[in-house]
């Protein structure tokens, strides 16, 4: 039994919530406690005890809350006073219950802490002694300053916002004292300012906004370590604003944007580090930080690859979005800027004037064509980011160190060692630095000539033809037929146009990569009539030569397609400069037809813009007008006899007789009347050898045997022709060679001296009909 123990403690005696019980107390004394009240003679009963006195009394429902309210950990855990506590008990279909001390209201203390309590009778709580019983809170705290400020508390830890229209559902039990809770307001006031870049003034503003700044508001935590409070990013403008929490304390501003370092404004003057504490009266605006960050960019105006000077150029530097700008006269074609803003930058030329040394632009003439270029209708305008760029003092510090490792590894102070040392040191430093080039390549033009080994034009005063409309030019060139001739392709941009007293200024160096030259050749094969013998008679190499970048196909086979027009690219000399190309090309037949002239065309596809050139050529030498005949030229020389052996079937032969023929040609007249006339001469020598075959040249002649084989006598002969041996200007010498065999008859009527043969030679000539193409240098055209 628990004896009294139950009586005092409710936990143990565990009496339902709502019963009601009787408690009764009486007086007693062992001995007597008193004379009965109700007999006082002699003699009457004495009472050991007095009457019951009794009382009813119902079990209360009992409980407590011990909270505390105070900023959030990250804000310093301070403690809020008076902050209204409102509480109601519930059902458990959360409605409210009416009774005495079923509801009320508190303040918090200046530590931040409240307690309210249950006891508490009401039919909804009978029997409830392990239920758990919800009850409605409510916290409220109105600030006033500039304007009124209603406080925000997070409940569940912080975990979610307590409604202030619903409330927050907390839950108690019967006898269930002094439960803990931890409310934490999270009323903050804004907390704002612009992020902005240094030295980037103009009017109306501070300076050019940074935008995607990350700011952190930071305070010192219990361990005296900086920790962040609350980040917020910079928008569009720069400006930023944070809700810090009322009561906390902030010790530190920073700011995360590309490593960079930033200062406060000079407008802003409060020492974040002493402490700024958050009230709620408070205004926190221009907390306002500027980026200090300076980079070095390298600035290329250059005329093409050759880097020339072109003049004096003003450059223009500016932060996109942002009305700063700044703009700064350069005089040569490179120039490094130390003090540029670490951000992205706008860069654009935006002038140029012909006097590089000229203090002022109105003594200067402006380059109008240049201007039109980089400030047309499209502004050529370089966007650099330089955010992620070593700053300056970075670049400036590696750079002072490299020297003096430089200057100890030399053992000499002078700095335009380093800068020149042909181990590259000082260009190490240059690579970290970023460059914005802006080139100007000008007109492209292009020239070709032809080797005056192979170019028979002499007129004097020849110049090439540039036409109108300076994309296109042409020359003229005389070469003669079934010839090998080269042609230099010379390619340069003008880039400055001459004057009376200043020569052009040009660049003959070209982005191989950019530009190549499309040749079509119409000076090797041709699809006039007569094509086919002409082309029967050459060489493999030959036929191959004349096809070379021609767009005509070969007349055999049937299926022959052109090779079409090469794509080749330019090359430069051991220097690197000089572009252009040199090529070979083989000519075809003259073209006895107006125009009189073949083509070959040049273009440059590529570059600046595509320019042509068309090279005429005017081809001297034979036109074929068709088949031609043949003659002989006999002599009465006879070079052997001989002899037929007596005897009726003897025969005497002789086998692989060859004998060589020298023919000159000289004085050839070409008349008016087209006649063509030839003195000639002949030198014959005989040889008895093994047979031996002669080649064919060029031009190929065909000679004739002029006598049969008869029966089993007669005269079995080769010819061929050999190459040119020299030539002699009027005086042509070709060799031929005939190999043969002969055999006297061995008809017994006709043996011996009736069968002697006389050997006479006798050359056959074969000609053919043609027009004879030359050009007169004596005459203009």
């Amino acid at each position: 039994s628990p004896g009294l123990s139950s009586a005092d403690d409710l936990k143990i005696s565990r009496l339902e919530v709502g019963a009601t019980f009787a408690y009764c107390v009486r007086a007693t004394n062992t001995q007597q406690y008193m004379d009965s009240p109700y007999d006082a003679s002699e003699g009457s009963i004495a009472l050991k005890a007095s009457d019951n006195t009794c009382a009813s009394h119902t079990i209360h429902w009992e409980s407590s809350v011990s909270g505390l309210i105070t900023t959030e950990p990250n804000a310093g855990s301070l403690a809020i006073e008076e902050v209204k506590v409102t509480w109601q008990l519930l059902s458990d279909e959360f409605e409210d219950l009416v009774c005495d001390g079923c509801s009320g209201e508190t303040e918090t203390t200046a530590g931040g802490s409240f307690e309210f309590q249950f006891n508490v009778v009401h039919p909804y709580l009978n029997g409830m002694n392990d239920a758990e019983v919800p009850v409605k809170l409510f916290f409220t705290k109105t600030t006033n300053g500039i304007q009124s400020i209603e406080h925000i508390f997070l409940c569940n830890e912080g975990q979610d916002i307590c409604d202030p229209d619903e409330g927050f559902i907390f839950y108690l039990k019967h006898l269930h004292f002094k439960m803990p809770l931890h409310i934490y307001d999270d009323t903050s006031v804004p907390f704002s300012g612009r992020i902005i870049v240094y030295n980037t003034e103009f009017e109306g503003s501070t300076g050019c906004p940074i935008s995607k700044a990350n700011v952190c508001i930071q305070h010192l935590n219990a361990l005296k370590i900086l920790e962040d409070l609350i980040c917020r990013e910079s928008d569009a403008n720069g400006y930023y604003e944070a809700p810090v929490i009322i009561g906390s304390i902030v010790h530190n501003i920073v700011i995360h944007s590309y490593n960079h370092k930033f200062e406060r404004t000079f407008e802003n003057k409060i020492e974040y580090s002493q402490g700024l504490k958050i009230s709620a009266g408070g205004f926190y605006t221009q907390n306002d930080f500027m980026d200090m960050d300076k980079t070095k960019l390298s600035v290329e105006v250059a005329g093409g690859l050759c880097n020339k000077e072109l003049g004096s150029s003003w450059i223009r530097f500016k932060i996109p979005g942002c009305d700063w700008s700044e703009e700064v006269q350069q005089n040569v074609y490179k120039k490094l800027y130390q003090t540029l803003p670490a951000q992205v930058l706008e860069v654009q030329v935006v002038d140029f004037r012909d006097q590089p040394d000229g203090p002022e632009k109105e003594n200067s003439n402006r380059y109008t064509f240049l201007v039109d270029y980089f400030q047309g209708v499209s502004p050529k305008i370089k966007t650099i980011d330089m955010r992620e760029t070593e700053n300056e003092e970075n670049l400036i510090a590696k750079e002072i160190e490299g020297r003096k490792e430089f200057e100890g590894n030399t053992g000499t102070g002078n700095t335009e060692s380093f800068d020149s040392a042909a181990d590259g040191s000082a260009g190490d430093f240059d690579e970290m630095k970023e460059t914005v080039r802006f080139q100007y390549d000008g007109v492209l033009k292009m020239e070709v000539t032809v080797d005056s080994t192979y170019n028979k034009l002499s007129c004097d005063g020849y110049e090439e033809l540039t036409l109108a409309d300076r994309t296109s030019s042409q020359s003229f060139h005389v070469v003669d037929y079934m010839s090998l001739f080269k042609v230099r392709i010379d390619l340069e941009y003008e880039i400055i146009p001459g004057s009376e007293t200043s020569l052009p200024v040009v660049c003959d160096i070209l982005d191989q990569e950019d530009h190549k030259i499309e040749i079509t050749n119409n000076v090797g094969i041709d699809d006039v009539a007569g094509i086919l013998p002409f082309y029967k008679k050459l060489t493999g190499e030959e036929q191959e030569a004349l096809s070379i970048c021609s767009t005509i196909a070969p007349p055999i086979p049937a299926d022959a397609t052109a090779s079409g027009p090469c794509l080749v690219s330019i090359t430069h000399n051991e220097e690197g400069k000089d572009a252009g190309l040199d090529y070979w090309f083989a000519t075809g037949r003259p073209n006895p037809f107006k125009p009189f002239t073949k083509n070959i065309i040049f273009k440059v596809i590529g570059g600046a813009r595509d320019v042509k050139h068309v090279a005429e050529f005017f081809i001297e030498g034979l036109y074929s007008k068709g088949d031609g005949n043949s003659f002989a030229l006999p002599t009465h020389d006879p070079i052997m006899i001989l002899r037929d052996p007596p005897g009726g079937d003897s025969t005497a032969t002789y086998e692989n007789v060859k004998t060589r023929m020298t023919t000159y040609t000289w004085a050839d007249t070409i008349e008016a009347g087209g006649s063509l006339s030839l003195s000639t001469g002949l030198a014959i020598g005989t040889d008895v050898d093994t047979c031996a075959g002669g080649g064919l040249g060029a031009i190929v002649v065909v000679c004739f045997p002029t006598a049969d084989a008869q029966a089993n006598a007669g005269l079995e002969m080769g010819f061929g022709m050999g190459t040119l041996i020299k030539d002699m200007g009027d005086t042509r010498a070709n060799e031929f060679s005939i190999t043969w065999s002969y055999t006297t008859s061995d008809n017994p009527a006709t043996a011996g001296k009736e069968s002697d043969v006389f050997v006479v030679p006798n050359l056959s000539v074969k000609y053919e009909s043609v027009y004879l193409v030359y050009w007169d240098n004596s005459d203009s055209v």
